[in-house]
């Protein structure tokens, strides 16, 4: 939905660089996030999981301000943030409460240690076995279907400045 409303709300030449960048950066940060992930298997404390404790989420985040500039309608940031906040962070508490019923004590710990949202150096130790990033489990986390939508969305953009150039 998102990358449609991005697609028709395109208001000019779109910074390209600064948008891929903020976008590479976001997907980049969830394909690492999503390679440490085991769902329902074990408690992420690894990788981006020490700095914040929704690095999926600040990844899409990233993305989605990227997604923003590429538009060059800045007039969405503001309905891009407030729709983010709105709609994750529900998501974030409701997730939040089945961890604590899944990991109890652990999950607690990990709560008071490491932020929400922002990036702080965490104090959180590192866990006795820590988490290895596999490409199998990115993929199992289907974080793949992210990048090739991101591309072919990107493909789109590029397809419909050919065609309709913006007005100068």
């Amino acid at each position: 939905m998102g990358y449609l409303v991005v697609l028709l709300a395109f208001a000019g030449t779109p910074p390209f660089l600064p948008g891929l960048a903020l976008v590479a950066l976001g997907e980049s940060l969830r394909t690492w996030s999503a390679g440490i992930l085991r769902k329902g298997e074990a408690l992420a404390t690894q990788g981006p999981y020490r700095f914040t404790r929704n690095p999926l989420y600040l990844g899409s985040l990233l993305s989605a301000i990227g997604l923003t500039a590429l538009a060059g309608n800045f007039l969405l940031l503001p309905v891009t943030l407030l729709a983010f906040g709105l709609l994750y962070h529900g998501m974030i508490k409701r997730e939040e409460r089945a961890l604590i019923l899944q990991y109890g004590e652990d999950y607690r710990n990990y709560l008071e240690s490491v932020p929400r949202y922002l990036l702080p150096i965490s104090s959180f130790p590192p866990h006795a076995t820590p988490a290895r990033f596999t490409w199998q489990t990115v993929l199992q986390n289907g974080e793949h279907r992210t990048w090739l939508g991101l591309a072919a969305f990107i493909g789109l953009l590029v397809l419909r400045t050919a065609i309709l150039p913006p007005a100068h």
